[in-house]
């Protein structure tokens, strides 16, 4: 049996600088992580400071003729990627046709998270039935 070191292959996808890194990668890789593991490659994203560019590079192991058919399929699967992330932040983006503005979508706040009125309103509640409370609350009173 011969005992063949794996060579390695890159190719690289460019995308256009309105697609963002952090989203392209994931949150710890989620993005990118399922990718790689269903067609067996590594990949790594490269951001050069002085270009608008991203280059994505695939790297694959070689160890029998189907390195290539995976390599295509994780190019494919990178561009998909990157075109529903592209179309993604074209619908969040939306620009006026005169003054050339930027305007985001109004975004509603996760339910878990209160606004400041309702945070007023309450507080503003316990104050108008403090009365209700103060049976409840242990007298310590100290008369001299």
């Amino acid at each position: 049996m011969e005992n063949q070191s794996p060579f390695k292959v890159y190719t690289a996808i460019e995308t256009t600088n309105l697609v963002d890194i952090g989203k392209l990668i994931g949150h710890k890789g989620c993005n990118l992580k399922p990718i790689a593991t269903r067609t067996g490659t590594n990949i790594h994203v490269d951001k050069k400071e002085n270009e608008e560019l991203v280059i994505i590079k695939i790297q694959v192991k070689v160890e029998n003729d189907s390195s290539d058919k995976r390599i295509k399929e994780a190019s494919y699967q990178m561009m998909q990627l990157v075109e529903d992330l592209t179309k993604k932040e074209e619908k969040k983006v939306r620009f006026s046709d005169d003054d050339n503005h930027q305007h985001v979508p109004p975004r509603t706040p996760p339910r878990n998270q209160r606004d400041f009125d309702s945070k007023e309103r309450r507080n503003n509640f316990n104050q108008e039935t403090s009365y209700a409370t103060n049976s409840r609350q242990p007298r310590n009173r100290y008369y001299d």
